[in-house]
C-alpha cells in the first residue's frame, strides 16, 4: 500500500509539473520581427466622482461650489513612447495632435508604432508654440482654425488648450467657462498676460503593466480624466464665485497648473 501511495504521489507530482512546464510555454513572449509594427489606442476616460461624466449631474467642485457641465474638450499632442529598456519612440509630430471632446469623442489611434511594450505615455496638454504659429498649410485638421473643433481664438490668434464650460448657481451669471490657452505671447509683445505660458507636459507611467504592441495586438491604454481637477480647494482665485469665467488672465496660469498636475491620471491597460 505504501508503494502504490508513493507512485501516485510521484505521478501527481510530476503531472503538476508537466502542467506548469506547458502554461510557461503558452505565456512565452511571442517574439518580435524585424519592422515589426502595431498601433496603440488610448482611451481619456472622463469620470467625476468614480463614475462617467454626466452633463445632467451636479456635481461639487473642491471650492465646496455645485456645478453642472456642459463641455470639456481639450488637445493632446506631440505624443511619446517609452519602451520598458527605457529607450523612448517620437510619435510623428505632423500626426501627434488630437482633440478630445468629451464624453463621446474620447479615443486616439497611434499607428505604425514600433513593436514593443511600452510602459510610459508622455504628452503635451495643449498645442506647441512652434506649432502655433507655423504656416497654414502645417495646420491642418483639428489644426484648422476654420474647423468647428479647433478650439481657436481669432481675435487672439491662439490656440485654446482647454475648454470647460457649464452652470453654476455660485455665481449670478448662472454660468462658468474656463478657455485656457496661451504659449507666451509674439515676439515684442509687452503684454504680461500674453506672455504666460501655459503648455504643459504630462508624463503618465504604466506602473508594473505595459502596452504590447503587436502586429495583431492593439493595446488600450485607459486614462483617467477629471475635469474638476481645474479647481483646487487652497486657491480659491479660480473658484466659480471669484472668477466666472476665465480665459486670458492672469489666473489662467493657476488653472493650467491643476489639470496639469491632478486631472490625468493612469488607469489600466488591455492588451487583448
Amino acid at each position: 500500500m505504501k508503494k502504490i501511495t508513493s507512485y501516485i504521489r510521484l505521478v501527481l507530482i510530476a503531472s503538476t509539473l508537466s502542467f506548469a512546464v506547458s502554461c510557461d510555454k503558452d505565456e512565452t513572449e511571442p517574439t518580435i520581427a524585424t519592422g515589426e509594427k502595431g498601433s496603440l489606442d488610448i482611451e481619456f476616460d472622463a469620470v467625476v466622482e468614480g463614475a462617467q461624466l454626466d452633463f445632467n449631474t451636479t456635481y461639487t467642485n473642491a471650492n465646496g461650489e455645485a456645478l453642472k457641465v456642459s463641455k470639456f474638450q481639450y488637445y493632446v499632442s506631440n505624443f511619446k513612447l517609452t519602451k520598458t529598456d527605457g529607450t523612448v519612440y517620437t510619435y510623428p509630430q505632423d500626426s501627434s495632435y488630437f482633440v478630445i471632446d468629451s464624453p463621446n469623442n474620447e479615443t486616439i489611434t497611434l499607428k505604425n508604432v514600433p513593436a514593443a511594450d511600452y510602459n510610459k505615455v508622455t504628452f503635451t496638454i495643449g498645442v506647441d508654440s512652434a506649432r502655433s504659429v507655423a504656416d497654414i498649410s502645417k495646420r491642418t485638421g483639428v489644426l484648422d482654425p476654420s474647423n468647428a473643433k479647433a478650439m481657436y481664438w481669432s481675435w487672439n490668434s491662439g490656440y485654446i488648450f482647454v475648454k470647460l464650460e457649464g452652470t453654476s448657481t455660485a455665481t449670478p451669471m448662472g454660468s462658468f467657462a474656463r478657455h485656457i490657452g496661451l504659449y507666451g505671447g509674439y515676439s515684442g509683445d509687452t503684454s504680461s498676460v500674453r506672455k504666460i505660458n501655459n503648455i504643459k507636459i504630462k508624463e503618465l507611467s504604466m506602473g508594473t503593466a505595459s502596452a504590447k504592441v503587436r502586429k495583431d495586438i492593439t493595446p488600450e491604454v485607459h486614462v483617467i480624466v477629471n475635469p474638476l481637477k481645474v479647481f483646487k480647494a487652497t486657491d480659491t482665485t479660480v473658484s466659480i464665485k471669484n472668477k466666472p469665467m476665465i480665459m486670458v488672465a492672469k489666473e489662467s496660469k493657476n488653472v493650467a497648473n491643476n489639470y496639469a498636475t491632478d486631472m490625468f491620471v493612469f488607469g489600466h491597460v488591455h492588451n487583448d
